[in-house]
This record gives C-alpha cells, sequence and structure tokens, in this order.
C-alpha cells in the first residue's frame, strides 16, 4: 500500500518535505495512477468512449490525484503522526 510504504521511509519522506521537493511525490501519484494529461478517445471494456466523456474522465483523475496529494502533504505537515491505518480511515486513500 502506498501509505504504508511513504510511512516506512518516513525520516526521508520528512526530510523531503523539509527541503520543499514534496512536489516529486505528485509526478509519483500520476504514475502510480497510470494519468497523463493528454486525451484521447479511449476505450475501455472494448466501448468507445467519447472525447467529451474521455476529458471528464481526465478531469474527475487529476481532482482524485490532487486529493490525496494534498492529504500527504498534511500528513506531512503533522510529522506523520497518523498511522497509515489512521490515515485510511481519515482519508479513504488507502
Amino acid at each position: 500500500m502506498m501509505i504504508q510504504a511513504l510511512y516506512d521511509k518516513k525520516d526521508q519522506i520528512l526530510l523531503m518535505n523539509r527541503a520543499h521537493v514534496s512536489g516529486i511525490l505528485l509526478g509519483v501519484l500520476k504514475d502510480y495512477f497510470d494519468f497523463n494529461e493528454e486525451t484521447e478517445e479511449c476505450t475501455d471494456s472494448g466501448e468507445s468512449k467519447s472525447y467529451d466523456d474521455a476529458v471528464f474522465e481526465k478531469y474527475r483523475s487529476a481532482y482524485r490525484i490532487g486529493g490525496i496529494y494534498s492529504c500527504l502533504l498534511l500528513w506531512f505537515f503533522h510529522d506523520m503522526r497518523e498511522t497509515p491505518e489512521e490515515m485510511a480511515q481519515l482519508s479513504g486513500i488507502l
């Protein structure tokens, strides 16, 4: 699980955050959720999605990734005091 992996590297993650380079994690989250900004007509389960549907899905994914990232930054600000289990309860991101 992503939260557990970050928690296991707590000291390094907090050092990154204090050095103001935690923005790197946004790229990691995009990779983790297989997200890219390009929108093309895509197929899902053999059905073609319209361009508008594909754009909507991109915005939905971007919104979720941004929310997860914001929760992680808040967790880092709190020195990662909450356990991964508590984070899963608080944010439902595990």
